[in-house]
C-alpha cells in the first residue's frame, strides 16, 4: 500500500479522479525528499520554495502553514501572497503546508499550529515577503530571457511586461527559470496606499470545492483494504475497563477484531456499520472507584459552597469591604451558574493511518497543532519523528475542539492503530454520540456578584467570585479563567475579584474566546442590572464608566446605533399599486386584523391599504388600467385550505408570543386596546358565516360573485357562471 493509492468515494460520482491527485499532492511531495519530510520543510530552503509554487500554467499555490476549518486562513494568506506577487485572484490556489515546527512555525507560539486570532497577525509580514520574493524572482528570470534591464519590467494582474519591447507573458513561462534565481535578502514591500487585493472582499479559494463536492475532508479518504476503528468509552468520566465480553461482538458480520486500549474496547471492521454494531454488543463493566458520579445539580451545590472561602486573587483595587459599609448605597447580588459545554462542530473526530513501503506511516486528520499531533503519534508508534508525516486536510469546524494538549484524540487513534499489525490502512472514527459525551467540554463555571451603588447613581464597589477547572491544569490562578472579569474596562473604584480552582475527572477544554464565554455574559447582564436598580439607561451608564477606554466606547456607541437601525427596521415601507403610491402593511411587530383592503383584480395581490373602518372601501387604478374597489377583508387566511383558493395571494403577518406589557411598551395605550380588541374578533368570527371574509372573492372577470366563489372553495359545490 503507498500513499498514491488513496481514493475516495463519497463524493468521486462528482470530481471523477481530480479526487485522487487533490489528496496525491502533498505525498507527491514527500516521495522526493529523502528525509521523509515534506518538500520544502527544510529550513535551508528559500521561503518561496516553503510558501509559494508557481506551475507552468501560470496558477500560484499558497502552501498554509494554519488549518482552513471554515475560518478563511486559505483566502487571507493566499491574499497577503497574490498582493505583493501582483497576480490575478483567479490563478491563486491554496494547500495546507507540510507538518514542520520550524518552517512552518505559527510566530506567536513557536510550533506549527492554529489558535486565537492569530492566522493572519503572525503571517501578515512573511507572508507579504513570500509574494514579494517571487515576484522578484520571476521579474530576474524575465529580464536575463528577454535581455533587458528588470527595473523596466512591470507585472500587472498576473503578467509580466516590458513596454519598450512590447513583449508580455505569464508566470509559468517563467516559472523553472525564477526557481533557480537567487531570492533577494529583503524584498522591497508594497506601500499599504497601494494595495489593490488587501482590504477588498474576495471570493473564498476554498467556497467552490465544499459546495460542488470535490473538497477532501478526512471522512472522504478511503484507501483499498480500509479498517475502521471505534471506541467504547466509559458512561463515566476516570472510569476504567474492569472485564468485557467481546462473544456477541464477534458474531457480527465483518467485526475483524475487538482489543483493549487504554481508554476503552476498541472494534476493528470492515466497514463502519459492522463496527458500530459489533460496539453496540460488547458487554463491559467498569471499574467506577474513581470515576466522576455527580451529576450537574451536585457539583453546582459543591462549587457554591466554595463562595464564602478565600481564593486566589485576581484583581484588588481600592478597599471593597470598607466601599460596602457606606450609607446611602444600594446592593444588588447576583449568582449564575454556566454549564458544561461541548464545542460540537460540524465534523466530529477522526484519522486515517497508512503504512509506507519504507515502515513510515502516513496520518490524514483535520490537524490544528500538526506537529503536536506527530511527535506524538510517533512515540505511541514506536518511530522516528520524521517517520510519521501528518497531512492535514480540510476539517468541518473546532471552535478548539481539536486544539488539545498532548493530542488525546491522536493519542487514542495511534494506540488503536499499534494495536494491530499495521498490514491495512485504518481509518479510526468518533460519532457525533461519541464527540458530545467524550469530555473536553468547556467547564462548568459558578459566578458570585456583589455591586454597590452611592447616591448619584455611580457604581462604587464591585466583588466577584469564579469557581471553575483550570483550563490550563494550574493549581495557582488560571487567568483564561478570570479573563473578562479581572480586567473589567469600566472604571470601578473598588474592585475584588477572586477564583476557585476546582479538580474534577472531567476533562476541560476551552472554547473560542476562552475565559469571555463566561464572564462576559456574567459582567454584562450584572452591569444591567445594577443600572436597572437605578432606572439608569444601560448604554449612558456604560459610556459613563468607559471614560477611560475611548476605543470601548466608540464600540459601544457604533453597537448602539446598529441596535436601533434594526429596531427600525420593521417600519412600514410604501408601495405602489397600479400607479398610485399605497402603504403595503407588513410590521413585524403589528398583528393583522383582518381590517386591511385588496385589490380584487391586483395580479400581486398586495395588500393596498389599510382600512381602519369596518365597511370602508375606495377605488383605485389596478395594473391593468381599470378601476377596482378595494373590498375590506377579514382574516386572509380563513379558510384554511393550503393548496387551494386566494391563500397564495395572501400576506401573513406574523403574531409573535410577546408579554402584553413588552408589547405595549413604545406605543400608545390605544394601539394597544385596538390590537386586544381585534384579536377577541378574530378568534370569535365563523368565516362560514361571512363568505366574504376570506380570499374567495369575486374573479376578475366578474362570471362568479364573491359568495358562490367562497360556496365552491369551501364547500366543494358546481357554481353557474352568470
Amino acid at each position: 500500500m503507498t500513499i498514491q493509492d488513496v481514493n475516495t468515494t463519497r463524493r468521486g460520482f462528482l470530481a471523477g479522479s481530480g479526487l485522487v491527485i487533490g489528496v496525491a499532492i502533498a505525498p507527491k511531495m514527500l516521495s522526493a525528499a529523502p528525509t521523509g519530510v515534506h518538500a520544502g520543510g527544510d529550513p535551508a530552503l528559500a521561503p518561496m520554495n516553503a510558501f509559494v509554487k508557481i506551475g507552468t500554467d501560470d496558477t500560484v499555490t499558497v502552501l498554509a502553514k494554519h488549518i482552513e476549518f471554515g475560518q478563511g486562513p486559505f483566502t487571507g494568506l493566499a491574499t497577503l501572497v497574490a498582493e505583493e506577487l501582483d497576480a490575478d485572484w483567479s490563478q491563486m490556489r491554496a494547500v495546507h503546508s507540510p507538518t514542520d515546527n520550524k518552517v512552518y512555525a505559527n510566530l506567536m507560539f513557536g510550533l506549527q499550529g492554529t489558535g486565537g486570532p492569530s492566522s493572519i497577525a503572525n503571517s501578515y509580514e512573511q507572508m507579504r515577503k513570500a509574494g514579494a520574493t517571487a515576484r522578484a524572482m520571476l521579474v530576474a528570470a524575465a529580464a536575463e530571457d528577454w535581455k533587458v534591464p528588470a527595473s523596466e519590467i512591470t507585472v500587472e494582474k498576473g503578467r509580466i511586461k516590458h513596454a519598450g519591447s512590447g513583449k508580455e507573458s505569464g508566470f509559468g513561462a517563467f516559472a523553472e527559470k525564477a526557481a533557480r534565481q537567487t531570492p533577494p535578502a529583503e524584498p522591497k514591500l508594497k506601500d499599504p496606499k497601494d494595495f489593490v487585493l488587501i482590504g477588498t472582499e474576495l471570493p473564498k479559494l476554498d467556497t467552490h470545492g465544499k459546495t460542488n463536492g470535490t473538497a477532501i475532508f478526512t471522512l472522504d479518504i478511503t484507501p483499498d483494504n480500509l479498517l475502521i476503528a471505534v471506541v467504547a468509552h466509559p458512561e463515566h468520566f476516570g472510569a476504567t475497563v474492569k472485564s468485557f465480553n467481546d462473544a456477541e461482538a464477534r458474531q457480527v458480520q465483518g467485526v475483524i477484531d475487538v482489543k483493549q486500549v487504554p481508554s476503552g474496547i476498541a472494534v476493528y471492521a470492515d466497514n463502519t456499520f459492522a463496527a458500530l454494531k459489533g460496539r453496540d454488543a460488547l458487554s463491559i463493566e467498569w471499574d467506577l472507584s474513581k470515576a466522576e458520579t455527580r451529576s450537574s445539580e451536585d457539583l453546582s451545590a459543591d462549587y457554591r459552597k466554595l463562595f464564602g472561602e478565600k481564593g486566589l486573587e485576581a484583581a484588588n483595587n481600592g478597599n471593597v469591604d470598607d466601599a460596602f459599609k457606606g450609607s446611602g448605597l444600594q446592593t444588588v447580588e447576583a449568582e449564575i451558574v454556566f454549564p458544561f459545554l461541548a464545542h460540537a462542530p460540524m465534523e466530529p473526530l477522526d484519522a486515517v493511518f497508512i503504512k509506507a513501503d519504507d515502515g513510515s506511516v502516513d496520518i490524514y486528520n483535520g490537524a490544528q497543532f500538526p506537529g503536536m499531533d506527530q511527535s506524538v503519534a510517533a512515540k505511541i508508534l514506536g518511530l522516528d519523528e520524521t517517520k510519521v508525516r501528518v497531512n492535514t486536510q480540510l476539517a468541518g469546524g473546532s471552535f478548539g475542539r481539536k486544539a488539545q494538549f498532548r493530542s488525546p484524540y491522536i493519542q487514542e487513534a495511534a494506540a488503536v492503530y499499534a494495536a494491530t499489525d499495521r498490514s491495512r490502512p485504518l481509518k479510526h472514527m468518533w460519532t457525533r454520540e461519541d464527540d458530545i459525551r467524550g469530555g473536553y467540554y468547556r467547564p462548568m463555571y459558578a459566578h458570585r456578584m456583589r455591586g454597590a451603588i452611592n447616591a448619584q447613581g455611580q457604581i462604587t464597589a464591585w466583588e466577584q467570585v469564579i469557581v471553575g477547572q483550570s483550563i490550563m491544569g494550574k493549581a495557582d490562578l488560571d487567568e483564561t479563567s478570570v479573563e473578562g472579569a479581572s480586567n473589567l474596562p469600566y472604571t470601578i473604584p473598588n474592585l475584588k475579584v477572586s477564583a476557585h480552582n476546582v479538580q474534577l475527572s472531567i476533562p476541560p477544554l476551552w472554547w473560542r474566546s476562552v475565559g469571555h464565554t463566561h464572564t462576559g455574559f456574567a459582567v454584562e447582564t450584572f452591569v444591567d442590572e445594577l443600572f436597572q436598580k437605578i432606572g439608569k439607561d444601560p448604554v449612558e451608564g456604560r459610556l459613563a464608566l468607559l471614560g477611560e477606554k475611548p476605543r470601548h466606547a466608540g464600540v459601544l456607541k457604533k453597537a448602539a446605533e446598529m441596535a436601533m437601525g434594526l429596531a427600525s427596521a420593521g417600519r412600514p415601507r410604501p408601495r405602489r399599486c397600479g400607479g398610485r403610491k399605497l402603504r403595503h402593511f407588513r410590521r413585524p411587530d403589528r398583528r393583522s386584523f383582518g381590517r386591511a383592503g385588496r385589490c380584487t383584480a391586483c395580479p400581486q395581490g398586495l395588500v393596498c391599504g389599510r382600512l381602519w373602518r369596518r365597511r370602508q372601501s375606495e377605488r383605485h387604478q389596478g395594473a391593468d388600467g381599470r378601476r377596482h374597489r378595494l373590498r375590506p377583508r377579514r382574516n386572509p387566511l380563513r379558510c384554511g385550505d393550503a393548496g387551494q383558493g386566494r391563500q397564495d395571494r395572501a400576506v401573513e403577518l406574523p403574531r409573535l408570543p410577546v408579554d402584553p406589557h413588552q408589547r405595549d411598551a413604545g406605543r400608545g395605550r390605544r394601539d394597544h386596546q385596538v390590537e386586544r380588541k381585534a384579536e377577541r374578533r378574530r378568534r370569535t368570527r365563523r368565516t362560514a358565516r361571512r363568505p366574504g371574509g376570506c380570499q374567495c372573492l369575486a374573479t376578475p372577470d366578474r362570471s362568479t360573485s364573491p359568495a358562490a366563489a367562497h360556496r365552491q372553495h369551501r364547500f366543494g359545490l358546481r357554481i353557474k357562471p352568470r
